[in-house]
């Protein structure tokens, strides 16, 4: 309980300051010692305070004049009180008492947060507490406005006595959200537990004189205009930014709301008039968006398959059918003959002329080119989204087509959608099946959590499957987590029925730190399912994945097999693994390849024609480690640097391609030719399927908080910033299995290759490598996408000063270039002389003006025709889609091009031709009967 009025302030340990309010007090009193203090519940600990000041008594000035504190928050940590104080700012008196969340509500177990009035914002009198109310299948959160003396004693609840009046300690209302402004109460309250929310507004009776009548709610008034939110979220806040209510045209009531998907949104309500207020919602936020870690391109232009059991090939089979063939060209012949190609001819005509082209044209366009896109964005810890990226979208680009809300609790999330399994991945490791499947499956990982209510759940993994177009739900579970999530291997089912697990044309292998092994849908047919595929779609040698330990820094590969004496037991036997030495080496990140990317050729033609080898492993990860304190310690102690003598010491003299010079031509761009400082910064290139370290380069004076890495065919490109020379540098490395001369390959002679790749006795590749520097730091990697892999490519990277997305075309980064004087056979190739500065040309920089904060990633998909690239770059607060043309637009025809111009030649010549051909037939009809 508050103690006396005298002495100085004990010290307690148990109170946490929450804030701090200036007090006017008067300089004569405060001198004569009117101003005294009191211990303030010394065994109470206050874990979540606000604070709010009242002016009560006298005039402005003089000795009548009282200023009171007002402080309330929640007095434990289990949130099961709530603390309400009034402090007399010139005597230092206080009163109050603590009310426990039953008392405030028969249905709360606990407290979440309390919201005073705000000072002067017509809030008096009145305080909204929210609360954990456990009446749902799934415990939410609500608020309620209660009565709040001048004394700073919590009164009782307010509720309505309309036609639904209630008793209080019975059932009392239950609302997301409500605020108080000056004689009315708005509420928010979403219908149901999967509902929309809606806004009301009720009148508050502060004018009557019984206790149990007065701060009832005697009236609730028609609400128009947006009167319900465009959400189906539960609201957790709603904060009072003004309270007006002087007149009809004034601006009223501003209310900030915020939701469990963290969407904010202000809500606007004019003062009442004729029995009504107008609700408008000024503008709506997705907060969530500002933390995508993940994105999945979707392509609107190719159809889903109209039944679970239709599997891409087999549609594209039935599509070749005589009576699929026959039923497309009636359809075409119809559509000629309902105006289809007048409409063609008319839009070539309007675009011409300059005239606006209805939009349905336009989206025909963008779906004939593969522009129209949605992308599906993963915020870990909150929600899903798709967005729509198309220029011809009717809500516009940018806008959210769906979102779907992740669980409460979620630790971390992961999208995946293909799998490594499907048929299609036979063709240079394009996984069709993703490109134009619309299924995707979240997997989200939900940690131990304590109820607020004592009662504890363990860790489970929820999944849902949804459509990526519509955002449709197809189906969703949940399974117990017996141990922490290690690797999730996504697994292509051809044949399922959605009828009984809800998936369709894929699920995921999930493998635990404990080896264990858990199959979503955990079903007896998902787990069948996922048996078959890994049995009859696996390749020759089985499916493999690997897992990574930071913390032990191992890298485990497994081998995943069906149990021989349970066919639907899916097992994971270990066949490899690298570890580094924890002491040394801490595991930074890793990098993997992209599943989409298409290898136009697996050789390239040097100048002098002989072929140089790329060395293509789907199977390359890059593991960025960096050396501990504890190893820097050692090295610097012994004077010796074990890693750089075996970094030096392994490589063996080998037969190098053209245009790697031998040692003392020039000097290597890596830093572990440094003899000044030892390497604290290492690229590893690690086999996932044996767990070979194929390749390590080491680099000193290099930080390792952020090392972008991008994995390209046989490229491999990463970023750091170097402390000595304090510029960012670009490493390039680029692998090769060796070279074929120009007489290597006749009629009569062709050199001996393995025909078959395997990861645990195949050779080691050839690595070249250069340095680049570029004059701003790098947060991000990418790499243009095409469809079939002809057009030039070109590096994306994200600039962190300027916000700025560059492109640099692939040549200037190539390991190739020589330092020296070029050769003929160079010149051929295109190769230009080594500089280490990458130059930055403004016209290639496709973030233009626009500044982009904050990207960590950037990604690209191909469009339908080969020249073009669209882009997307996120990671902070803004998002960034573009349109590329790498080389140049040569498939597609200019907005300039005069195409009624084309038409009218067209016609001309068909005229023409006609003409002459019935002259011709005239003449020689003359000539036979002459």
């Amino acid at each position: 309980a508050p103690g006396g009025s005298g002495g100085e302030v004990a010290a307690a340990s148990s109170v946490k300051v929450a804030a701090a309010i200036p007090v006017k007090v008067d300089a004569a009193a405060a001198g004569a010692g009117g101003i005294k203090s009191s211990v303030l519940y010394r065994t109470v600990q206050v874990v979540g305070a606000t604070a709010s000041s009242t002016r009560t008594g006298g005039g402005d000035d003089g000795g009548g004049d009282s200023k009171r504190v007002h402080l309330t928050g929640i007095s434990s940590p289990d949130g099961s009180a709530v603390l309400a104080l009034s402090i007399d700012g010139r005597t230092g008196a206080a009163s109050g008492a603590e009310v426990a969340a039953s008392t405030l509500h028969p249905r709360w177990t606990a407290v979440h947060s309390v919201h005073p009035p705000a000072p002067g914002g017509g809030g008096g009198g009145y305080i909204a507490i929210s609360g954990t109310d456990s009446r749902s299948p799934q415990t939410r959160l609500t608020t309620a406005l209660f009565r709040y003396g001048a004394d700073g004693r919590i009164g009782e609840q307010v509720v309505h006595s309309g036609p639904t009046t209630v008793r209080q300690n019975e059932e009392t209302t239950r609302y997301d959200a409500t605020v108080y402004c000056s004689g009315m109460q708005i509420v928010l309250e979403r219908e149901g537990d999967a509902g929309p929310v809606r806004v009301k507004v009720f009148e508050v009776d502060a004018s009557a004189t019984d206790d149990k009548e007065r701060g009832r709610l005697n009236s609730q008034l028609e609400v128009t205009g947006d009167a319900v939110l465009s959400t189906e979220e539960a609201v957790v806040k709603a904060n009072l930014l003004s309270c007006s209510v002087a007149g009809a045209d004034d601006d009223g009531m501003q209310i900030l709301v915020q939701t469990t998907g963290k969407m904010t949104a202000l809500v606007r309500i004019k003062p009442p008039s004729g029995g009504a207020v107008a609700a408008q919602v000024m503008w709506t936020a997705e907060e969530a968006l500002a933390g995508v870690t993940d994105s999945i391109f979707l392509d609107e232009s190719t159809e889903a398959p109209s039944s679970a059991e239709e599997d891409e090939e087999e549609a594209l089979l039935q599509r070749l059918t005589l009576s699929s063939r026959l039923s497309s060209q009636m359809y075409s012949f119809i559509r000629f003959l309902s105006g289809g190609f007048l409409s063609d001819v008319k839009s070539i005509f309007l675009s011409a002329s300059g005239l606006e082209v209805a939009e349905t044209d336009s989206q025909k366009k963008e779906r004939t080119f593969g522009f129209a896109k949605v992308a599906v964005l993963l915020s870990p810890t909150d929600a899903v989204f798709g967005m729509d990226v198309s220029t011809a979208s009717a809500a516009g680009r940018g806008s959210i087509l769906w979102k779907v809300t992740l669980p409460p609790h979620t630790s971390w999330s992961r999208m995946i959608t293909g799998g490594q399994t499907a048929k299609s991945l036979a063709g240079g490791g394009q996984d069709k099946h993703a490109m134009h499947s619309h299924e995707v499956t979240v997997v989200s990982y939900v940690p131990s959590v304590t109820g607020r209510d004592g009662r504890a759940k363990g860790p489970s993994i929820i999944w849902k499957t949804l459509d990526g177009l519509t955002g449709k739900v197809y189906g969703e579970g949940s399974v117990d987590a017996t141990s922490p999530v290690a690797q999730i291997v996504p697994i292509y089912v051809p044949h399922h029925d959605i009828s009984t697990d809800s998936f369709r044309h894929h699920a995921a292998v999930i493998l635990h730190a404990d080896e264990s092994i858990t199959v979503i849908p955990d079903s007896p047919g998902g787990k069948a399912a996922v048996a078959a595929a890994i049995k009859g779609g696996s390749g020759r040698n089985g499916l493999f994945t690997h897992t990574i330990n930071r913390e032990s820094g191992s890298i485990q590969t497994y081998r995943l097999l069906v149990s021989l004496d349970d066919s639907e037991k899916i097992i994971a036997q270990q066949v490899g693994g690298s570890t580094f030495i924890p002491e040394q080496e801490t595991i930074v990140s890793v990098a993997y390849p992209r599943r989409n990317e298409i290898v136009q050729s697996p050789a390239k033609i040097l100048g002098d024609d002989s072929l140089l080898l790329s060395y293509l492993n789907p199977h390359l990860s890059v593991v960025v480690t960096a050396t501990t304190d504890h190893g820097n310690a050692s090295a610097a102690a012994t004077n010796d640097d074990g890693v750089a003598r075996a970094l030096s010491s392994s490589s063996s003299p080998k037969t190098k391609p053209l245009g790697a010079t031998t040692p003392g031509e020039e000097a290597l761009a890596t830093a572990s030719s440094s003899t000044t400082s030892s390497p604290n910064l290492f690229i590893n290139l690690v086999d996932t399927v044996s767990g070979r370290i194929l390749h390590r380069t080491a680099h000193s004076d290099a930080t390792s908080t952020n090392v972008p890495v991008l994995i390209s065919e046989n490229w491999i490109i990463y970023a750091f910033s170097n402390l000595k020379s304090r510029r960012t540098e670009v490493g390039v490395l680029s692998l090769h299995e060796g070279m074929i001369d120009k007489q290597g390959i006749t009629a009569f002679s062709a050199p001996e290759q393995e025909l078959t790749f395997s990861s645990f006795i195949s050779p080691k590749p050839i690595v070249l490598a250069k340095t680049y520097t570029m004059a701003s730091p790098v947060t991000a990697l990418g790499v243009t996408t095409t469809r079939d892999g002809i057009s030039s490519k070109q590096i994306l990277m994200a600039s962190g000063e300027g916000g700025q997305v560059v492109s640099v075309d692939r040549r200037l980064l190539d390991p190739r270039r020589p330092t020296g004087q070029i050769k003929e056979s160079e010149k051929k190739e295109g190769l230009r002389q080594y500089h280490p500065l990458i130059p930055v040309s403004t016209l290639w920089i496709p973030s233009h003006s626009q500044r982009i904060e904050s990207v960590t990633s950037i990604v690209s998909t191909a469009a339908n025709v080969e020249s073009q690239s669209l882009v997307f770059a996120h990671g902070g607060p803004d998002l960034f889609f573009t349109r590329l043309s790498p080389s140049r637009g040569f498939d597609l025809l200019p907005d300039s091009f005069n195409r009624a111009l084309l038409s009218v030649v067209v016609v001309g010549l068909c005229v023409l031709v006609g003409s002459v051909k019935k002259m011709s037939t005239k003449k020689m009809t003359s000539v036979s009967w002459a």
